[in-house]
């Protein structure tokens, strides 16, 4: 994927120190932060591999899908989630995380099945 170091450089980004009130991130916040960025990447490919392939995209706010429009979108989307979490207490940031990256997954997943 051509795009990855746009991708990686993102992610970086998003890792900036938070409040001393807040309460830190621990390993399960951690994860499933990094599952929702995953399902963030899985969706920007199965989206590129469709509109290649025929397809056109739904989402009005993506415009043609190609990784040029999806990428910045999906990057403001994963830095205003992490900045969302990060206010949250400890329990809601498990929820706000968990279900953000079932939804992302399951769009991957739709994209996915739509092309096969």
């Amino acid at each position: 994927m051509r795009h990855l170091p746009i991708i990686l450089i993102a992610i970086l980004l998003t890792g900036c120190a938070h409040h001393k009130d807040r309460k830190p991130w621990d390993g399960w916040d951690k994860a499933l932060y990094v599952s929702l960025i995953g399902g963030a990447v899985a969706d920007i490919a199965s989206t590129d591999y469709n509109t290649n392939n025929g397809f056109e995209e739904m989402n009005p706010a993506c415009g043609d899908g190609k990784p040029e429009t999806t990428i910045p979108i999906n990057i403001a989307v994963l830095i205003a989630g992490y900045y969302i979490a990060d206010y949250l207490p400890p329990t809601p940031r498990k929820w706000f995380l968990g279900v953000s990256s079932v939804l992302r997954w399951g769009t991957a997943g739709v994209n996915y099945n739509a092309s096969h």
